[in-house]
């Protein structure tokens, strides 16, 4: 089973591709992902679809990587930046890490307005404590209007109840706090 389903529109992680030592020499191999949360699928969007299959596939089914180096394999992970800063200067874009993609791809998602937990399973995190924690400053419009949007719930209104009541509850306003009814 391939790691792209351009049919179903998805993108199976399901290793990471790593140097490793052997002996002597280092080898370019497969390792398995770091938790089981790193396995996942990412629906794709149409566009990249399209992208894809306009790709030119490879000769060998066993070697079809998307990204190949010049020899046709994979591309080496030593390489990855230097390869991606050569095709990013052949497009006519600016210069970036490789890994920044994964940072503006959790940024598009924000600016979205994807649920944090969606964004969570994406990236592979294995608690939304690790993606709050480094991508909540790019939230800013979560803590906009909190109080105001309470207040619509609560009284069913952005204005006050009753102008004179203050910023908490007039007594007798009824509240709901765990399905029963409190004054």
């Amino acid at each position: 089973m391939g790691d792209l389903d351009l049919h179903k529109g998805l993108l199976y992680v399901r290793r990471s591709r790593t140097r490793v030592r052997n002996g002597k020499e280092s080898v370019v191999r497969d390792v398995p992902l770091k938790t089981k949360h790193s396995r996942r699928s990412l629906d794709l969007s149409p566009t990249v679809v399209q992208a894809f299959l306009q790709h030119p596939a490879g000769d060998d089914p066993e070697r079809d990587y998307v990204f190949r180096s010049r020899a046709g394999g994979p591309v080496d992970s030593d390489n990855l930046d230097r390869t991606f800063k050569r095709h990013l200067t052949l497009a006519g874009l600016p210069e970036i890490r490789f890994h920044d993609l994964r940072h503006t791809h959790a940024g598009l998602l924000i600016a979205a307005g994807i649920h944090p937990k969606a964004i969570q399973a994406r990236l592979g995190h294995a608690s939304i404590t690790a993606t709050l924690n480094i991508y909540g400053h790019l939230m800013p419009a979560a803590f906009k209007g909190v109080g105001e949007r309470l207040n619509v719930l609560i009284f069913g209104t952005r204005t006050a109840p009753d102008e004179n009541a203050g910023p908490g509850l007039k007594a007798g306003t009824r509240v709901t706090i765990g399905g029963r009814w409190r004054i």
